[in-house]
């Protein structure tokens, strides 16, 4: 009966201590702060970066436009038709092309 017990106390412990660093894990992370631009300031400057020849600092603002649009996918805010499918394929350039012809509502 002793070694039961002392096998149970040994379990319930570990148990105890799983269920704490996970409480305790959620509680360290800090929340992720609001973007500083919205998507059509993003597309401005990828636009005009893209205009004034700016080739490098204009791919790095669609990935920002890219990143910030998947973000409002994934959290719901934006409506998925059946022409998402690149998105799921997870392609850029692909996702890029779809992005400019079905965001213009969220200018």
């Amino acid at each position: 009966m002793e070694a039961f017990l002392s096998e149970l106390y040994v379990y319930l412990v570990d148990e105890m201590h799983v269920g704490l660093n996970k409480v305790l894990s959620i509680e360290d992370q800090r929340p992720t702060p609001p973007p500083l631009t919205n998507l059509a300031q993003l597309k401005h400057f990828a636009r005009e970066a893209e205009v004034n020849g700016h080739l490098e600092l204009a791919g790095r603002f669609y990935q920002e436009v890219n990143a910030a649009f998947l973000s409002l996918l994934s959290s719901g805010q934006t409506p998925i038709g059946p022409n998402a499918l690149p998105l799921i394929n997870q392609s850029l350039t692909k996702t890029s092309q779809w992005f400019f012809q079905t965001s213009r509502e969220y200018q």
